[in-house]
């Protein structure tokens, strides 16, 4: 049997045994999850115990290729290469959820699809654990009504972007962890193939510290050249919805654009926009706390446009 056909196991069917890399370890024929938006989050957040980090591998890679059109329509495929598949239902809206093994987390990423095929964003948070608040804001975001026929998926890291290989907490944030800066990581291949599947826009995002002072969000494109129309729109739009200070990369400031990342570099030449949003740590308190603040702020950050 191909990967692709292993894939499209009807729902409740038999698991096959474990026996390879790629073979079908789970497949999600139970009863869906019933979780409240804190249960949730509970489940993407990073594990507090160190993890060893590993890279994908070109099984996963292969397995995740076969089984995205099952996901971004929000169908449920078999669980293969390392991952299972899950059923969630947060707040009356349901999701697919693939994910590592529970227990196993080593890196690869947790990815969120919302059914029914609505929505043409990829919401972002690579660094939750490390960019505090980042993953939370993005969470609550993407299960809010919100985002609801707007936000159509979820990628978010599994460990802290400073583990090692060896399983130690290292000091270096742009390490092998750091999915932001892995070209050749499942988070960037599932990044390109919601652009071959249609995204309009991947928007991911990050946190900052004291600098620069004055800003409490900067908006970019990725792109040292230009501000890419829909980044235009969006900071304007998180200007305007938050009265909050938002600098746009590069015309106001030059630096924190993300010109390094994966994923923004994979998307160039695509018809998907990147959109890239760092924000300031009192900024990321306050969307933390304030929940009308934060839909505010969510409405602006996903709104429709073009690239």
């Amino acid at each position: 049997m191909t990967v692709r056909a292993a894939v499209y196991l009807a729902v409740g069917a038999c698991a096959a045994p474990a026996g390879g890399t790629g073979s079908a370890s789970f497949v999600a024929g139970g009863p869906a999850r019933t979780l409240s938006v804190e249960a949730a989050l509970a489940e993407l957040r990073p594990p507090d115990r160190n993890a060893p980090f590993a890279d994908t591998t070109a099984a996963e890679h292969d397995y995740l290729r076969a089984a995205f059109d099952a996901l971004w329509r929000g169908r449920v495929p078999a669980g293969s290469a390392g991952f299972v598949v899950e059923r969630w239902v947060v707040d009356g809206q349901r999701f697919v959820v693939l994910r590592e093994r529970p227990g196993t987390a080593r890196g690869a990423g947790i990815y969120v699809f919302r059914t029914g095929g609505r929505g043409d964003v990829v919401l972002q948070a690579p660094h939750g654990g490390f960019d505090r608040y980042t993953l939370s804001l993005a969470a609550r975001l993407f299960f809010s009504p919100v985002a609801a026929g707007r936000a159509r998926a979820l990628y978010v890291n599994s460990v802290d972007r400073r583990q090692t290989a060896k399983g130690e907490r290292g000091g270096d944030p742009h390490g092998p962890a750091d999915l932001a800066r892995a070209s050749e990581h499942a988070f960037t291949t599932l990044t390109e193939l919601a652009a071959r599947a249609g995204a309009a826009a991947v928007v991911q995002i990050h946190g900052f510290g004291a600098t620069p002072a004055g800003v409490d969000a900067i908006v970019s494109a990725g792109d040292d050249t230009a501000l890419a129309p829909r980044a235009a729109r969006t900071a304007a739009a998180l200007a305007a919805a938050t009265g909050a200070r938002i600098a746009r990369y590069p015309d106001d400031v030059r630096v924190l654009g993300g010109t390094r990342n994966a994923q923004g570099r994979a998307l160039r030449g695509t018809a998907t926009a990147f959109v890239h949003v760092e924000l300031s740590l009192p900024l990321r308190r306050t969307l933390a706390a304030d929940a009308a603040m934060r839909s505010a702020f969510g409405r602006a950050l996903l709104a429709p446009g073009d690239r």
